[in-house]
């Protein structure tokens, strides 16, 4: 008992494993305490004070619940200053985990994969999901491994690989903010041949290999038709483009190449949810983390979030934006989730298959 009180004021700081004298003389104390107070007399002083401190090391199960969050945790802590703190005091990290949505990913997460596996004969498939509250923008849950108590790879994290198609929402944007752009616009679906300053050809075409005069801006965006995208994007000028990329959150560097327009950016999981974070929120951005709040042992704040609302987007635009996403999982390439969930309203991207 006089153990368990003294590592209240700071569980990591006495920590009987880790800080074993430190502990000991800490639980000394508690029972000089209390044998002044006459909690105890002074035979079982005499008697606990040289009792040695015999600890039962329970088998863990997991280092912790949920690994793949509690990654973002810790790293969040090392950019904020905090961790070092954490190991010598002691202090309290609240979060904007939703337990039961985070139970729910890693039940179904790794399940759903294996259905995949099965129907399309494929093998080491994985994946990785991310939930970012709209309200608060915080972190809600993350799967970085189709085994959820895997301490391994972290793909929310760790896994950048090109976006693909999702860059193209981004692209149509840009478009949709400037008053000569709407969704009867009619775009150039022809082929396109550009060449580089190495004289290297780059030759994009549509995933079904067709081509034709125009097609609405519109059909474009719900469709996810690569050349009118391409052509697009280069008549909003790549420079554009990618400061618009930069104003909705990525933070990388990105080249003024037209490639970037199909989504030849590398980017992990959890930088592609910041980067459309805006779009859901109807062009406004807010601070998206995983950590809310930073108290010390005894409840004083040592940090918050800091608030962020900033618009990068008007919402006129965003909001025409988000009715074309939502057509995509109406009757464009994501229309799959719309028959699944016909009484829910989504405003999603797929991208095309892979050849």
């Amino acid at each position: 008992f006089a153990l368990l009180v003294a590592i209240v004021k700071g569980p990591s700081f006495y920590s009987p494993t880790r800080q074993t004298k430190r502990a000991l003389a800490r639980r000394d104390l508690v029972l000089q305490l209390m044998v002044s107070d006459n909690v105890i007399d002074s035979q079982e002083y005499e008697y606990f004070i040289n009792k040695p401190m015999v600890l039962k090391k329970a088998k863990s199960r997991g280092r912790a619940l949920y690994p793949a969050y509690s990654q973002l945790v810790s790293r969040e802590l090392e950019q904020i200053g905090l961790s070092d703190h954490e190991t010598e005091q002691g202090i309290m990290v609240f979060t904007g985990l939703d337990p039961l949505l985070q139970s729910n990913y890693d039940k179904l997460f790794g399940a759903s994969i294996k259905k995949l596996e099965k129907k399309y004969t494929l093998k080491n498939v994985n994946g990785a999901a991310v939930s970012i509250d709209l309200d608060t923008a915080s972190i809600s849950a993350i799967v970085g491994d189709k085994k959820p108590n895997s301490f391994g790879f972290n793909r929310a994290l760790d896994a950048n690989r090109n976006i693909g198609s999702l860059a193209k929402p981004i692209v149509y944007l840009t478009a949709l903010e400037q008053p000569n752009y709407h969704f009867a616009t009619l775009l150039s679906n022809q082929a396109i041949t550009m060449k580089n300053n190495k004289g290297n050809q780059w030759q994009p075409q549509n995933y079904d290999k067709t081509t034709t005069d125009n097609v609405w801006l519109y059909d474009g965006l719900v469709n996810s038709i690569n050349l009118p995208t391409i052509h697009l994007g280069m008549e909003l000028g790549l420079k554009t483009v990618v400061n618009k990329f930069k104003s909705m959150g990525v933070q990388q560097n990105i080249p003024n190449y037209p490639s970037v327009l199909l989504g030849a950016i590398p980017m992990s999981p959890l930088n592609v949810a910041k980067m459309y974070q805006p779009i859901a929120n109807f062009g406004q951005k807010l601070n998206v983390m995983a950590i809310t709040q930073v108290l010390d042992m005894d409840g004083l704040e040592l940090w918050k979030k800091p608030e962020l609302n900033k618009e990068v987007s008007n919402y006129a635009s965003a909001y025409v934006l988000n009715h074309g996403l939502n057509k995509v999982t109406r009757e464009g390439t994501a229309k799959r989730l719309g028959m699944y969930f016909p009484k829910v309203q989504y405003a999603g991207k797929r991208a095309p298959p892979m050849t």
